[in-house]
């Protein structure tokens, strides 16, 4: 019996991919998280099947990454609470968000939604954005996070 788990990532590219997958396993953790469409995957040798394939991996490896740490952490005492339930899904962005975190009155996160999504180096929001959302979805209390 073999275990997924116990394999090295090389040897789960080879899995995925086949034997030419070798310079796919040349790519970090942050390179990965930001793969966007095939094409970036073209200069590691591989074909638009084998491009799609791996990135529906990569995506479907990050959405279980961010739902189990956003569900293991739905109460928010102090900052550093909201910063561990926000980082999944905030880590390696490659350009700047500004979400909106609604809570209820025992501190407990109802909805962590993004509100903008800006450029490489700024996002404007005006404060009328936040407090609009606040309103309209009569939200107890909230918490405002950015890239």
């Amino acid at each position: 019996m073999c275990k997924v788990a116990d394999k090295s990532y090389r040897e789960l590219c080879e899995a995925l991919l086949g034997q030419e997958a070798y310079k796919v396993s040349e790519l970090t953790a942050q390179k990965l998280y930001r793969l966007e469409d095939t094409d970036e995957l073209k200069a590691y040798g591989l074909d638009e099947q084998e491009a799609k394939v791996f990135l529906c991996g990569v995506e479907l490896g990050k959405r279980a990454f961010t739902e189990t740490k956003a569900e293991e952490k739905r109460h928010c005492c102090d900052p550093q609470d909201l910063a561990e339930f926000m980082m999944p899904k905030l880590r390696y962005l490659n350009h700047e968000e500004f979400w909106v975190i609604a809570a209820d009155s025992k501190n407990r996160i109802i909805e962590a939604r993004a509100i903008l999504k800006g450029t490489l180096t700024n996002c404007y929001v005006h404060p009328r954005e936040i407090f609009k959302y606040a309103i309209m979805y009569e939200k107890c209390c909230f918490n405002i996070c950015s890239t």
